[in-house]
């Protein structure tokens, strides 16, 4: 029985007719690289064994999404954590926005306080770890304003319920 064949990462004009739904995306995985570097409070996510991929189309308005390897399968390869990207919505965005959607997908990583690994969801300080990142591309960008106006009334709205002793 031979090696597999390694799937290749598919180019911009086209995407393989082979029926996989899935390929490498080491464009992505560069820019991850980058972002650790340059972004301290990321660094540590080197140790997350994070595989990236493209999936032809993604279902939805979603660009990707971050996803953690269930421990079961742990044994069977070395990753933590499947960052895939939507690889049509992603051949549409320039060079920042394909830098937001990686960054954001990192910020997704997160440990527990047993220092195991964790997939976060979304929350407010995301948001805004990606307006001080990219404030262009957030600026610029119809549904993300709407998600960050929405994330900040909702935060100004608890805080005045605190502040009247209606919310712990």
């Amino acid at each position: 029985m031979g090696k597999p064949a390694v799937k290749q990462e598919p180019t911009l004009s086209n995407w393989p007719d082979d029926g996989e739904a899935f390929r490498p995306a080491t464009e992505v995985a560069a820019i991850a690289v980058q972002i650790m570097a340059e972004c301290p409070e990321m660094n540590w996510l080197t140790d997350a064994n994070i595989y990236y991929q493209f999936q032809e189309e993604m279902s939805g308005d979603t660009a990707g999404n971050c996803s953690r390897v269930p421990k079961k399968y742990r044994s069977l390869i070395d990753v933590y954590f499947v960052i895939t990207i939507d690889w049509v919505a992603w051949h549409q965005l320039n060079t920042e926005q394909c830098r937001r959607v990686v960054y954001h997908e990192l910020k997704h990583i997160g440990k527990n306080e047993n220092g195991e690994w964790t997939c976060e969801k979304h929350d407010f300080e995301g948001f805004v770890g990606e307006w001080v990142m990219f404030p262009n591309v957030i600026r610029n960008d119809v549904h993300l304003g709407k998600i960050f106006v929405q994330a900040e009334l909702e935060l100004v709205a608890g805080e005045k319920k605190r502040a009247n002793g209606s919310a712990k």
